[in-house]
């Protein structure tokens, strides 16, 4: 919190022209009295936040970076939260929770007022629970998220992915609207208008005409920085390059696990943003946060490790240039910065793009970001399923007191034993003992991680779970990591 006060009192030209104004407004109209009334371009669940806050004895500016350091406390038990799925104990879960002091996190809110932190802490929150199969959860936190930021769909065609493979029911997507939707309530009945509310996303997109808002993405490539015919084009050439790999994992009927899952959700925040037209600097937030994540959850890929630091470095860069943009404007003019830091002067549109590092050298490095995850995503496929990761739906149900009992069916033990039950089953009040039991657990000759299934391994796994007590002290780890695919 010590590094975040230091930049409390920076007043950005975003707080100077939107963040600070909308204060005022809602100051000058009692408070939540305000949300009548159409002066933002926020969705309405931040403004109920910002309508909460002026009731304390803060200065606005204040309260604004407030609302960003709750959040970013959020963020951070989260990504804890995760890391502990995957390491339940040890330094890890801690060490992974200093995303809340990645240069891009502390100045996003603390200097630059922005909120990024919201929609983040939720998405973070939406893994978290997806992991554990707490589908509604999940997409009840996912709808927070959108609620927060349009931002999230970054994320969704992972979401579709998860639900294409059955990981995440369709049912529970609903969930998504249905909060989006119950949010605006409030505003509508202290008098929003419905339409207003509903089109601000739609709004925000056709905003800012230019092709990049001086965000490392594939149109820093291009010569030319506006073009509506460009940005179509682009709209639809990223859908059907995100539909692609989509479709193919789909039908080639991909086993997911968590650290699957992670590396997906990873490679969708970075190349979504990187492919779509009009991105602001600001974007690939939720992307610094998860290549952290993946990072530490996968410390042997070596091959990620760097980047965190490929895409840290992009952001950080594009951050800078425009959060010193007050300081660049007084040292070209020789005149010292003015209260009211106003963007929209001359000097301030000029030096705006002109970044102080070449935006191409910063997609360049995103690229390799990109290139980098998709290769360790590859390589998780092409190996047997995560360890790790196949037993924390079974742990979590044993901590709810249920029983696991596995069904072990092949074609040789029919034959052999054609009066027997086609079934032999494994549970927790047989009378084997420890060992026998595990022996058994783990006799699974093929590879359920790879992308296609031995045709010589005709053996068929079902998981059962009933409301029992728990499983008896004889499960350990070995047995928890038998080779088991979560379908």
């Amino acid at each position: 919190m010590f590094v975040r006060l230091v930049f409390f009192d920076y007043q950005s030209p975003d707080y100077q022209t939107f963040l600070g104004p909308w204060a005022a407004f809602i100051d000058q109209h009692g408070g939540f009295g305000a949300l009548q009334y159409s002066f933002s371009n926020y969705n309405a669940l931040y403004l109920y936040l910002m309508a909460a806050v002026s009731y304390l004895p803060l200065s606005p500016l204040v309260a604004v970076k407030l609302i960003s350091a709750i959040f970013e406390v959020i963020l951070g038990w989260y990504v804890y939260r995760l890391l502990r799925l995957r390491y339940p104990t040890g330094w890890v879960p801690p060490t992974g929770a200093v995303v809340v002091l990645l240069p891009t996190v502390v100045l996003n809110g603390a200097m630059w007022g922005q909120a990024d932190a919201t929609y983040a802490a939720m998405a973070a929150g939406g893994l978290y629970h997806l992991l554990l199969r707490r589908h509604w959860r999940a997409c009840v936190f996912f709808g927070l998220a959108l609620a927060f930021k349009l931002q999230i769909v970054f994320l969704f065609p992972a979401l579709l992915l998860f639900a294409l493979r059955r990981w995440l029911p369709w049912r529970a997507l609903l969930a998504i609207p249905a909060v989006y939707l119950l949010l605006d309530v409030p505003a509508v009945l202290l008098g929003a208008d419905p339409g207003r509310l509903l089109s601000i996303y739609l709004d925000q997109t056709n905003q800012y005409p230019v092709l990049s808002m001086n965000a490392p993405t594939v149109y820093t490539y291009l010569l030319q920085d506006t073009g509506d015919t460009i940005r179509k084009a682009g709209v639809l050439l990223t859908g059907l390059i995100l539909l692609g790999p989509i479709i193919f994992a789909a039908l080639h009927r991909i086993q997911l696990t968590p650290a699957r899952i992670l590396l997906i959700s990873s490679l969708s925040v970075l190349l979504t943003p990187f492919l779509l037209p009009s991105m602001h600097d600001r974007y690939f937030y939720l992307a610094d946060v998860l290549t952290v994540v993946v990072a530490f959850w996968l410390p042997g890929r070596l091959r990620l490790l760097p980047v965190p630091l490929l895409v840290q470095f992009a952001s950080l860069s594009v951050y800078l240039n425009y959060l010193l943009l007050p300081y660049r404007v007084a040292e070209r003019t020789g005149s010292p910065i003015p209260p009211l830091f106003r963007p929209g002067s001359d000097s301030a549109h000029y030096l705006m793009w002109i970044p102080a590092v070449d935006l191409r050298i910063l997609s360049t490095a995103v690229v390799a970001g990109i290139a980098l995850t998709a290769y360790a995503m590859i390589r998780e496929f092409q190996q047997a399923a995560d360890p790790v990761g196949r037993h924390l739906l079974s742990r979590d149900r044993r901590l709810r007191g249920h029983r696991l009992s596995l069904v072990h069916t092949s074609r040789s033990a029919r034959a052999a034993s054609p009066s027997r039950p086609a079934a032999s089953r494994v549970s927790a009040s047989s009378s084997n003992s420890g060992p026998q039991r595990q022996a058994t657990a783990v006799s699974w000759s093929g590879n359920p991680g790879s992308l296609s299934e031995p045709a010589s391994a005709r053996t068929c796994w079902a998981i059962r779970a009933s409301v029992t007590p728990c499983l008896s002290a004889n499960w350990n780890a070995s047995t928890a990591s038998a080779d088991l695919p979560l379908l």
